[in-house]
């Protein structure tokens, strides 16, 4: 195959540029330093955005304890509302209980009769009649006298 070089010319402009013509410049025109705060300010908005993220997820996680605490603090409250229900009510079944009238319907329930006569049984008072001697002391001097013996070489 031969290539055929194409005689049309592209409407498009040429691939090379033209060349520049010099111009002079005003000498109190010069091109504008890249202003050196700008990165400055991007990284601060990140670090702002950031912290701003951590407390608000810190201020989250102490809200939902919060939160979780109240609820085993109402758990706790009405449990123990129960269990002074439940003790009003064992002490007002121990006061029904222990009433004179209860004692003696649950003895003869038992088969227990009241007593046809009461007999009385007299003692005498239980008094020493002499006192004991103390013992200790003399068994303290014993003891003291053997121990200093078997310790003195």
């Amino acid at each position: 195959m031969n290539a055929v070089p194409s005689h049309r010319q592209s409407s498009s402009a040429p691939l090379t540029a033209p060349p520049r013509e010099e111009t002079t410049r005003p000498s109190h025109l010069r091109v504008a330093p890249r202003p050196a705060g700008r990165r400055r300010a991007r990284v601060a908005v990140w670090v702002t955005a950031l912290v701003t993220a951590v407390a608000l997820f810190a201020l989250v996680a102490f809200h939902v304890l919060a939160v979780q605490h109240a609820f085993e603090l109402d758990r706790l409250d009405a449990q123990r509302k129960a269990e002074e229900l439940r003790y009003e009510r064992l002490r007002s079944e121990v006061a029904t209980l222990s009433a004179p009238e209860s004692v003696v319907d649950a003895a003869r329930a038992l088969g227990m009769l009241p007593a046809s006569d009461v007999d009385y049984i007299e003692a005498e008072a239980a008094a020493p009649s002499e006192t004991a001697p103390d013992a200790t002391s003399s068994t303290l001097v014993e003891v003291y006298g053997e121990a200093k013996r078997s310790l003195d070489p």
